[in-house]
């Protein structure tokens, strides 16, 4: 019976553990996505930011 309750812990600790690392995963998971979006956005804001501006020099130019 010991040895089962023994058995038992382990398998707690085990689950606890494994649960743990689900855990970390997904928060790595959620901050890798985050990271992605943050670049994507950053690169469309920037993309349009030298639209705008070549468009600017276009008009000065033009002008």
């Amino acid at each position: 019976m010991d040895r089962f309750e023994k058995f038992g812990s382990f398998l707690v600790c085990l689950v606890y553990l494994v649960f743990l690392v689900c855990l970390v995963y997904l928060v790595y998971l959620v901050f890798l996505v985050c990271l992605v979006y943050l670049v994507f956005l950053v690169y469309l804001v920037y993309q349009v930011y030298v639209v705008y501006l070549v468009c600017l020099v276009y008009l000065v130019c033009l002008v």
